[in-house]
C-alpha cells in the first residue's frame, strides 16, 4: 500500500473510532485477529467487499467511492466471520449482510453530514436500503427488540428484508439461514454496542 493509501485508511479508521460501535469494532476485530493481519486492497471497481475462505480474509476497498462507512461495513463482515465457521458464514450470508447493513446505517445516520446527503437520499429510494432503515421500527441501536415488538414480528420483518435484498442482483445468490431466529441475527451488533450510551 502506498503512503497516500495508508493516510486515507488512517483517516477513515479515526472517523470510525469516533463512534462507540466503530471503536469497539476496531478493537474487537484486533482481538479476534490475535496478531494475524487483515489484508486491505484498493480496487478500481464500483463497490467494496470482504473475502473470507475460512483461513484468510481480505477487505477490498473501492477507490471510486471510498468512504469510512464502506470500511466499517467490511470490517463488520470481518468481525462476523471470526465468530463463524466458513460453512456457517456462507450459509447465513444474507443474515450477516442484513446485520452489517443495519450497523452501517446506524453509523451513517449519526454523522453530522448525513441529513440532506446522497446517503439519506439512497435510504429513501433504494428498496434494500429502505428495508435496512425500517429495521429501526423493530430494533434498538443496541440490537435489542424495540418496545411492543416480538421476536416473531422481527422474523416476519426479516423475511420482508430478505426479499428486498434479493431484488438486488448483488445479493440474489446469498443464502438465508432460517434457523437463526429474531435477535440471533444481531448478536454482533449487540456485543459491539453493549457499553455504548446510545
Amino acid at each position: 500500500m502506498t503512503d497516500t493509501n495508508w493516510a486515507i485508511i488512517e483517516q477513515m479508521i479515526e472517523k470510525i473510532m469516533d463512534d462507540c460501535m466503530g471503536e469497539n469494532l476496531y478493537y474487537g476485530l484486533k482481538e479476534k485477529l490475535n496478531g494475524k493481519t487483515l489484508a486491505i486492497e484498493f480496487t478500481n471497481s464500483e463497490g467494496s467487499s470482504f473475502y473470507f475462505d475460512g483461513e484468510t480474509s481480505k477487505i477490498k476497498l473501492s477507490i471510486v467511492n471510498m468512504e469510512s462507512n464502506h470500511l466499517l461495513h467490511e470490517m463488520f463482515h470481518a468481525f462476523q466471520a471470526y465468530q463463524e465457521t466458513w460453512s456457517s458464514y456462507v450459509n447465513a450470508g444474507l443474515n450477516l449482510e442484513i446485520e452489517a447493513h443495519y450497523a452501517q446505517y446506524l453509523y451513517l445516520k449519526k454523522l453530522q453530514e448525513f441529513p440532506g446527503s446522497k446517503w439519506s437520499s439512497d435510504y429513501a429510494s433504494n428498496p434494500r436500503l429502505i428495508s435496512t432503515m425500517l429495521l429501526e421500527q423493530c430494533l434498538t441501536p443496541k440490537g435489542e427488540l424495540a418496545l411492543d415488538y416480538s421476536e416473531e414480528e422481527l422474523d416476519g420483518y426479516l423475511n420482508f428484508a430478505c426479499n428486498a435484498f434479493k431484488e438486488d442482483l448483488a445479493y440474489m445468490q446469498f443464502k438465508y439461514d432460517t434457523s437463526r431466529k429474531g435477535l440471533e441475527n444481531f448478536q454482533n451488533l449487540k456485543n459491539l454496542t453493549k457499553d455504548c450510551g446510545l
